[in-house]
């Protein structure tokens, strides 16, 4: 009854510090450290689902252990030991005694584990992770352990929803404040990069799509880069759309992102594209499409040097990332395109002024080539064409020519039309 009384008491107060964590790392390491501790267990950790949910990523687990298979990114495939076969049946498995268990796969940094017990984190049908105790005593957990267990893994799997949900709502508050002050596309990386960042990428582009008339992604631009290393793809660099090797990838998906954890060995990644990415030094990638309701604006990529398991949390949160982007880089877009339009429209009235006052050929086509003059164009000629009967043209005479340095062709110079540069 002692023993009952104290696991309820336990039980309580698990659940109030539950209820006052939002922050999703410290939620983890509070349930584990305090379900050890309280129960005198050997080890406790827990696992949640990456977003193929394909693997469980470990979260968090006690101990030295625990944080040596933190940092190494410990994960488990779905049905793989005690974990991966709780998540797999949304069912309690208890193994009272390991070493009658054939199934039960060692785990060298835990030599002492006698028994084991894994319970789904689950919100109604969908389960969201494991909480997985293990004891160094024989028979050291059983039925009633697991029904106490199954009640903090209910509060747990509340906790984790609530501290997603401030989560989530805590990076698209800080987006959009800092989008509102973005209208260059380096503000725009610099924005929506935080996330990334704090996942540990080495790269990070910015693209913007140059559109066909039926408003498909012709060219990708990039038009903001930052990177962590040397080298990286800098700001400028163009993709025409049939020779970029990743579009096929996100093209047939474009409402959510494409998260690759290991490029090496991802299915969706073709043997090319995997040299590709060997080549430029990327294992991992996350790539975020800019669009909606039929319209494209862009991409953004996030990049890493080493391969990344990815969470349910992450695609979340880069959803949200870039439907909130799409917009902002759809109006700076449009800022530009007016912008194009007004300095184009201010070169031709220069150029119609220009050539009002021109009173010769020759200071016609300097007045009309003005700009590419200033651009350091080298020469240029004015030719009319002499034409046949069936009007091809025959002969062109040089009406007009200028030239940066000595003459190339002079003026009133007649060539055959048929020679290559005529």
């Amino acid at each position: 009854m002692a023993d009952r009384t104290q696991a309820l008491a336990t039980s309580t107060e698990v659940s109030r510090r539950l209820s006052t964590i939002l922050d999703l790392d410290e939620l983890v390491n509070e349930v584990v450290n305090q379900t050890r501790d309280a129960f005198h267990y050997y080890h406790a950790q827990i696992y949640l689902f990456d977003s193929s949910k394909l693997y469980l990523l470990m979260a968090g687990g006690t101990g030295e252990a625990g944080q040596e298979m933190l940092t190494a990114g410990h994960k488990l495939r779905i049905n793989q030991g005690v974990v991966g076969r709780a998540a797999a049946t949304n069912q309690v498995v208890l193994i009272p005694d390991v070493a009658q268990d054939s199934n039960w796969l060692p785990n060298p940094l835990l030599p002492d584990t006698k028994s084991e017990a894994a319970i789904p984190i689950k919100l109604g049908d969908e389960v969201l992770g494991v909480l997985d105790v293990q004891h160094n005593v024989t028979n050291g957990l059983n039925e009633e352990s697991v029904a106490l267990l199954q009640s903090i893994a209910n509060q747990v799997a509340v906790a984790i929803q609530n501290a997603q949900q401030v989560e989530q709502t805590n990076i698209q508050y800080e987006l959009a404040t800092e989008l509102t002050q973005a209208s260059q596309p380096e503000q725009i990386l610099e924005a929506v990069s935080g996330y990334g960042r704090r996942l540990g990428a080495s790269s990070a582009q910015l693209l913007f799509f140059e559109n066909n008339e039926v408003g498909h992604p012709e060219w990708a631009v990039v038009r903001a880069a930052w990177h962590t290393e040397e080298g990286g793809i800098p700001a400028g660099t163009r993709y025409f759309f049939p020779d970029f090797g990743f579009a096929p990838l996100w093209l047939s998906s474009p409402e959510q992102p494409l998260l690759i954890a290991d490029t090496s060995a991802h299915e969706a990644v073709s043997r090319e594209l995997r040299k590709l990415y060997a080549q430029i030094n990327i294992l991992a990638t996350a790539v975020l499409p800019l669009y909606a309701q039929g319209r494209w604006a862009g991409l953004v990529l996030f990049n890493w040097n080493i391969p990344h398991a990815f969470t349910g949390r992450d695609e979340r949160i880069f959803t949200n990332l870039a439907q909130q982007t799409f917009s902002v880089v759809e109006a700076v877009q449009s800022a530009q395109r007016i912008q194009d339009a007004l300095q184009e429209a201010e070169q031709l009235y220069q150029v119609s002024q220009r050539l009002s006052h021109a009173t010769t050929l020759e200071a016609s086509l300097v007045a009309a080539l003005q700009t590419a003059i200033d651009a350091n164009a080298i020469n240029a000629s004015l030719l009319t064409f002499e034409l046949d009967q069936t009007g091809q043209p025959i002969w062109a005479e040089v009406t007009a020519a200028w030239s940066r340095n000595q003459m190339p062709c002079p003026a009133h110079s007649l060539l055959p039309a048929r020679l290559p540069y005529v």
